[in-house]
This record gives structure tokens, sequence and C-alpha cells, in this order.
């Protein structure tokens, strides 16, 4: 079955490759570091090119915008999950 994205009106998802630290990770000056040289490699236009031409749009960010991200899909799908009776086997 094909579905048009279009007809999924409520769909508004970033997914695909991220990368985090372990919430033991002590935040500040390496969260930041390597937060930043992330974002840098992203903004490579070798990097940005290859990714875009593979069907990714970079969104970059910070931790705490990764950290609401992640929330939110565990906010949004746990309730999907739980309404569909989906249970772990």
């Amino acid at each position: 079955m094909i579905l048009a994205i279009d007809a999924i009106w409520a769909y508004d998802r970033a997914s695909g490759p991220t990368c985090g630290a372990l919430a033991v990770c002590p935040p500040g000056e390496v969260v930041t570091r390597l937060n930043a040289e992330i974002d840098k490699a992203l903004a490579a236009p070798d990097v940005r090119g290859t990714l875009e031409d593979n069907g990714m749009t970079m969104i970059g960010g910070t931790p705490a915008e990764f950290a609401a991200l992640m929330q939110d899909g565990i906010a949004r799908y746990g309730t999907i999950i739980k309404a569909a009776g989906i249970e772990p086997e």
C-alpha cells in the first residue's frame, strides 16, 4: 500500500540518523564541543551535498532542541502506542 504523505496531516516528525550523548556524559564543555563539531560537519558543502543527494535535510541544533525533539517523540508516539495496545515482544 502506498500512502501519500499529504494524507498524513498530523505527521510532523524528523527522522533519520541522530547523534546524542549518554545522559551520564557531563554537560558543558564536552557536549558543547561535540555539538559544534557535528554542526560544522553538517554545514560542510561536500557532506551537505551528499546527504541532500540522498534525500536528507540537515537540521542540526542545540542539545536542548534535540532533547525537546526526543521528549516530543516519546509523548506523541507513546500515546499512539498505548492507544493501539502495542506491547513489546
